[in-house]
């Protein structure tokens, strides 16, 4: 039994609901529904399990680990694990980004050299260490 057919049974069972009344909402067969609670048989692409979630009216937190089991049982851990590795370096990526970003009009030596008095973005190493430098911090 896959990761995804064990949460979607267990979400099922806390919340009493049926692979029948869940069926009887997507409007699936219940046979259909009832394989994918048993790991039988899994959902053929993304939007039948994003129409499940719809359908239990999940809570953003469950649709995500849903997703995931879902992702993990169709396309493997490894794969799984190499996309959050991936969201995990470009979220810290933006996060440097959004440090980098400066209000240099407080800066005065610097805004005076770059002839600037609002917001610059500093896009690589090589300009963040010159605004240090011309700031007197490096």
């Amino acid at each position: 039994m896959s990761g995804f057919s064990k949460y979607l049974k267990r979400y099922l069972e806390e919340r009493e609901i049926t692979a029948a009344e869940l069926a009887q909402e997507m409007q699936m067969d219940r046979s259909t529904v009832f394989r994918y609670t048993t790991g039988t048989r899994a959902p053929s692409d993304i939007d039948i399990v994003r129409k499940i979630a719809n359908a239990l009216q999940m809570q953003n937190s469950d649709k995500i680990r849903l997703l995931e089991e879902y992702d993990r049982a169709t396309l493997g851990e490894k794969t799984v694990n190499s996309y959050q590795y991936v969201r995990k370096l470009l979220g810290n990526l933006k996060n440097v980004t959004e440090k980098v970003c400066l209000d240099v009009g407080k800066w005065k030596q610097a805004a005076a050299l770059l002839g600037t008095e609002g917001n610059i973005c500093l896009e690589s190493r090589k300009e963040i260490e010159m605004c240090w430098i011309l700031c007197g911090r490096l």
